[in-house]
């Protein structure tokens, strides 16, 4: 999947989902090395993401974008009132895709935002993704 696409299902996800970028900051400030709330277990980097946390937003990631592909083509021609319901049942899906990972749905799209500025990051999780499939 190209950088593009990525950054599509990260963004389709996180509007599909709700999510404001406003969250962004704090997770940011939580994961700088020296700051008070650094994530435990971080290591030293830009941003400090512990491994066990990214490895599960990799495979969140990857099956956000399964919910998204099924989803997709529902919605082309959909009137409105079907693609609310479409919305709300690919919503449901993603978020249980996060959950189920032992995410919520704020940290993924923090995440999410973080690799998008953050390219040490988004090559770990690339990494991690490649693993999983």
């Amino acid at each position: 999947m190209t950088q593009f696409a990525k950054t599509l299902v990260a963004t389709t996800a996180a509007a599909m989902l709700g999510i404001s970028a406003a969250a962004v900051p704090a997770l940011a400030e939580q994961t700088r090395p020296g700051t008070q709330g650094a994530a435990p277990g971080a290591t030293q980097g830009a941003t400090q993401v512990d491994d066990a946390t990214l490895k599960a937003f990799a495979e969140a990631s990857l099956e956000v974008e399964e919910v998204i592909e099924k989803w997709q083509p529902r919605m082309d021609g959909a009137d409105e009132a079907e693609a609310q319901q479409i919305r709300r049942d690919a919503n449901r899906e993603m978020v249980e895709a996060v959950q189920s990972n032992g995410l919520n749905v704020e940290t993924y799209t923090q995440l999410a935002q973080l690799t998008r500025t953050d390219p040490e990051l988004a090559a770990k999780v690339q990494r991690y993704r490649q693993d999983e499939q």
